[in-house]
């Protein structure tokens, strides 16, 4: 009996340091849960307003370059698409200065330095390929302003989409497989449908 007795002792004095070891480690486990929880609480808050201003930034840069076609001078949209030939004819015969303020680097720089400055605060946000495909719009947009104005100066025209420039400025955001389908399609027309 007293051997009986002994064992069942030893094996309650187990049991209990079991117990009380088993208490301790739900608790660490609930207390490290309770700190997974408040980290993935945090990590989605976070990244929400990140993303919440990712789609901010998003939604002004595509305003902006609304802005930025909606305000391309009217010149170049009615000669962009037209053949050398017939844009040399209407540099030659518009001498307007009306029509040739349209195309100054002034003109141009103050209204798109104001459209810019709108997609350029959400430059952090808009990611830089978006941001990079915005650039490149404004510069092919300046570009072939800046050519038109100096085909006015010489009296002279040039296809616009023949122009080393352009070829930079158009494969700096195009794939090389989207750069050699615009200029399959674009063989049959001289401008750049700006």
């Amino acid at each position: 009996m007293a051997k009986t007795w002994i064992s069942e002792r030893l094996k309650n004095a187990i049991q209990h340091e079991y117990d009380q070891k088993l208490e301790v480690l739900k608790a660490n486990i609930r207390a490290e849960q309770a700190i997974q929880d408040a980290a993935n609480k945090n990590f989605l808050a976070t990244h929400q307003v990140a993303f919440e201003k990712r789609i901010e930034a998003i939604t002004a840069v595509w305003k902006a370059t609304k802005e930025l076609r909606v305000n391309i001078p009217l010149i170049l949209q009615i000669t962009d698409p037209l053949s050398v030939e017939s844009r040399s004819a209407i540099i030659k015969s518009t001498q307007d200065h009306e029509i040739r303020e349209q195309v100054s680097f002034q003109s141009l720089a103050e209204t798109f330095n104001n459209i810019s400055k709108d997609a350029d605060s959400f430059r952090p946000f808009a990611g830089k390929y978006l941001m990079a495909l915005f650039d490149a719009y404004q510069s092919i947009i300046i570009t072939t302003a800046i050519l038109m104005d100096l085909d006015y100066r010489t009296g002279s025209s040039r296809s616009l989409s023949a122009d080393n420039e352009m070829d930079y400025l158009l494969k700096s955001f195009m794939t090389d497989e989207e750069y050699l389908k615009y200029a399959h399609n674009s063989s049959s027309s001289n401008g750049l449908a700006i």
